[in-house]
């Protein structure tokens, strides 16, 4: 990028004086791009597969696209480094190539494929099990990722986990016949009703974590923010 633009710090080039059509910035909060909008503190860059100033695009990027748009993320303050990387067929290397790349945003929009990995997509059965948990624990600030939902269910279910195991061994001791070691009927009853909406809470939260495990089985799940594809380099 250095090389392209002659600018030592790529985040300082001004936007509308990015003019270089091999590689460029493109900031979200610029409409540069409509991906992670929020999570790209230190911006957003292109590279254009091209030979010379003057020459056209190249198919020779993955599935013959022509664009790599590529970005730093942090969605929350994540442990692990992560980087975004996605192919475009065309990026904004000229007059021409940004009516086109805007003509085909334009029209994605509206006819987004069924199997599109997106990182703004959350399937809606992720988003019922999640409004479920968040009701019964009360849960009032919004939660727009699967990391911060993910984060969230398991602190849930780490906290009502004694609750969870107060609950069944109150529920199994009213269910025994008579013993004269176990506390009375009336203490048990404080117990049930006292942990039960824990225990609910609880059960939600692992349920909620199930289905993601389902969906996405291949882990790092912490770091997802909705259907995009994870790469996870360090893995064996």
């Amino acid at each position: 990028m250095k090389l392209t633009t002659g600018y030592n710090d790529p985040q300082t080039i001004p936007y509308l004086l990015t003019t270089c059509n091999y590689a460029y910035r493109r900031d979200p909060t610029l409409y540069g791009s409509s991906h992670h909008k929020d999570h790209c503190p230190e911006s957003q860059f292109g590279i254009d597969i091209r030979f010379g100033p003057s020459e056209g695009v190249l198919m020779l990027a993955p599935y013959n696209t022509t664009h790599i748009l590529f970005a730093l993320l942090d969605i929350g303050k994540q442990e692990e480094p992560l980087l975004f990387l996605k192919w475009e067929d065309l990026g904004l290397g000229s007059f021409g190539a940004t009516v086109s790349h805007s003509l085909g945003f334009m029209h994605s929009q509206k006819n987004v494929k069924d199997d599109a990995r997106r990182e703004k997509d959350i399937k809606n059965d992720i988003f019922s099990s999640f409004a479920k948990l968040k009701e019964l624990a009360g849960l009032k600030n919004n939660y727009k990722t699967i990391r911060s939902m993910t984060l969230k269910a398991n602190e849930l279910m780490e906290k009502t986990s004694k609750s969870k195991q107060n609950y069944l061994k109150a529920l199994n001791t009213l269910n025994k016949p008579d013993s004269s070691s176990e506390p009375s009927d009336f203490d048990i009853q404080t117990i049930l009703e006292s942990s039960k909406r824990h225990a609910l809470v609880y059960d939600s939260a692992v349920e909620f974590l199930e289905l993601i495990k389902i969906i996405y089985p291949n882990g790092n799940n912490h770091l997802r923010c909705g259907n995009e594809i994870i790469l996870d380099l360090g893995a064996k």
